[in-house]
């Protein structure tokens, strides 16, 4: 059955308009517009959707050039934003507690959805790497260290 064909039968799922949209993926401009069928009981009309060139999808953003950068940059503030409360909150922070609470709280903002996303260039790794080291620094007696010997130690 040819794809035209296809298109134009009436579909049992309905879309609200209002919340469809559409991005165009790769770098080529593209000044085709969509349009969404829209049956309502009085008469039947087409809405043209809104053009997006980035969209959150199940908590990841993703961009028009398949780039993740303010997915990454989002998860990095808000793991620096939890680690601020978490100095705050707890005075005492020894390497255990630091490790249950940096584990539980902190990565999984970073790692979520990582198999997609997966950073691949330096700044965006040196983002995410940035958040532990500077996570590692609040424990008492470890400031001084190099970041490797840090993360030896919490081992």
């Amino acid at each position: 059955m040819p794809f035209h064909t296809v298109h134009k039968r009436p579909s049992l799922l309905k879309f609200h308009p209002d919340k469809c949209k559409y991005m165009t993926l790769g770098s080529s401009i593209s000044n085709h517009k969509l349009h969404l069928y829209r049956d309502t009981m009085d008469q039947n009309t087409t809405v043209e959707l809104q053009k997006v060139e980035e969209e959150k999808d199940l908590g990841i953003y993703i961009d028009s050039k398949l780039g993740f950068r303010h997915h990454i940059q989002t998860a990095v503030n808000k793991a620096n934003r939890i680690m601020g409360t978490i100095r705050k909150m707890y005075t005492y922070r020894d390497k255990n507690s630091f490790s249950l609470l940096y584990k539980a709280l902190v990565r999984p903002h970073l790692e979520y959805g990582a198999s997609i996303w997966n950073p691949h260039l330096g700044k965006d790794i040196n983002l995410i790497e940035n958040v532990q080291r500077r996570a590692t620094k609040q424990i008492p007696g470890m400031k001084n260290l190099s970041y490797e010997d840090r993360l030896k130690t919490l081992k």
